[in-house]
């Protein structure tokens, strides 16, 4: 995965007699207190390792997931008493309950959760005696590298510890990453639906309008931006899993999730073009995404952006090998004609125009207590008073770009920007049959960088 490590820590033989014996000492203490079924929760990766990088997070998520089931099981929790030291980290829980009750609900989380099996998790009565899964007529547990019961491998010695260290690396770094591919997924989505949810967009596709466009609508992006759910994710997870690929050869197995999420697009929109920038661009972004975290550096709107400017500098050549006689897309033509490298050059300057434009307008406006509409908007003309607009000029050509730059920079430079004004330019666009998509697809990446960068723990 990348160069995702997880070192690991020789612990002495007896620190770990000492924790054995205050592990003990603390499940006494807590049953005499509360007098109450005790659930004792031990991260199972201790012994005889310290715990890896990573541990505490598995520990915390182990936790989550089981006062989780305690809760849907209408379990109360009466004390809870956490404990991450150098060789063990556990958390002892005092429950109103029958241990029975209770030790049923830890086992189907064990034998369910992807992280628990790293987990011991014992149920003890008021009285210390342990309740064993024979007793609620539950199957023994097993190992999850043999596969036999865990006391038939343990008395055998069928699994070598070093197997079962290198298992558990695997089990933590792939659910891991695969949280963060879910949210980086989630993040990019976000994206998408804010942008069109900005309201109003002059000429484009907004809550209330469809801009200059007869063959889509609001609902139309709402069903496109769904559909990419998975090529977002599937565009982070490579870029975990191929983080030392030079960029040329991760472009390579890139490109084809590329074609196929334009084809899922199409499927969803009946044919029609909603995301075919957005796709290249925030594709991009999720990859790189994915590199920097598989490399530990720091997820962050500016290195970010660097890789993804790495990755899209490999892209320009495209236009070198264009076969003019076809059928060309409006940036193809754009370049074409007028040299202009659009989506491509764009992502290939590291998105200059969103990091020194639309994004500091963003904030700025955020900063001053509008709401993330009003400051979309004002991001929006920003961007559509710079960006040279392949959509535009396939529209209605270079000097209606130029037109709308000095009609857009005019409503911004006299400091009265209005709604009323915004909803005027709507007009006069759809009047014109102007549609700047370049723009609105740079608004969603203005989005998509704001949410990286006020994102809580996004690294692995």
């Amino acid at each position: 995965m990348g160069n995702i490590s997880i070192d690991n820590k020789a612990v002495e033989s007896q620190e770990m007699l000492y924790t054995r014996n205050t592990q003990a000492l603390r499940r006494q203490k807590m049953l005499k207190r509360h007098r109450q079924p005790l659930v004792c929760l031990t991260l199972n990766i201790t012994d005889p390792v310290q715990c890896l990088p990573m541990t505490e997070r598995t520990f915390n998520e182990g936790c989550t997931a089981m006062q989780a089931h305690l809760t849907a099981g209408r379990i109360r929790t009466t004390s809870h008493e956490p404990y991450m030291e150098k060789t063990v980290c556990e958390a002892y829980y005092s429950v109103a309950a029958s241990a029975d009750v209770v030790k049923r609900i830890m086992v189907a989380l064990e034998d369910t959760h992807p992280l628990l099996c790293l987990f011991n998790i014992d149920v003890l009565r008021p009285d210390g005696t342990k309740v064993h899964r024979s007793e609620i007529g539950c199957a023994p547990r097993k190992c999850f590298l043999c596969k036999l019961p865990e006391d038939q491998c343990a008395h055998n010695r069928i699994c070598q510890k070093e197997q079962f260290q290198q298992y558990a690396r695997e089990i933590i770094v792939e659910y891991f990453s695969e949280e963060f591919s879910e949210t980086i997924s989630k993040l990019a989505l976000r994206a998408l639906l804010y942008e069109v949810s900005v309201t109003p967009k002059p000429g484009l596709v907004d809550r209330i309008s469809s801009g200059a466009h007869k063959d889509m609508d609001f609902f139309s992006f709402i069903d496109s931006s769904c559909s990419l759910i998975p090529y977002f994710k599937t565009c982070t997870r490579m870029g975990l899993k191929h983080s030392d690929l030079a960029c040329e050869e991760f472009l390579a197995l890139l490109r084809p999730e590329g074609i196929l999420a334009e084809k899922q697009m199409f499927t969803a929109t009946k044919g029609v073009n909603t995301h075919k920038g957005a796709i290249f661009s925030l594709g991009l972004l999720c990859a790189a995404a994915g590199r920097i975290a598989a490399r530990g550096t720091g997820l962050e709107a500016e290195t970010l952006c660097r890789e993804a400017q790495n990755l899209a500098q490999c892209t320009l050549g495209d236009y070198l090998h264009m076969d003019t006689s076809a059928n060309l897309t409006g940036g193809e033509a754009a370049y074409v004609r007028y040299g202009l490298t659009g989506v491509r050059g764009e992502a290939a300057s590291g998105f200059f125009h969103v990091r020194k434009i639309s994004l500091p307008a963003l904030r700025h406006q955020l900063g001053q207590g509008s709401t993330l509409n009003d400051a979309g908007v004002v991001a929006l003309l920003h961007l559509m008073g710079k960006i040279e607009d392949s959509y535009v000029i396939k529209r209605r050509g270079k000097e209606a770009l130029e037109d709308l730059h000095r009609h857009v920079n005019d409503l911004l430079q006299k400091g009265t920007l209005t709604m009323d004004g915004v909803k005027a330019l709507d007009r006069f666009l759809i009047e014109q049959n102007i549609s700047p998509g370049g723009c609105a697809d740079l608004l969603a990446i203005t989005f998509f960088l704001q949410f990286i960068s006020t994102a809580p723990n996004l690294n692995l």
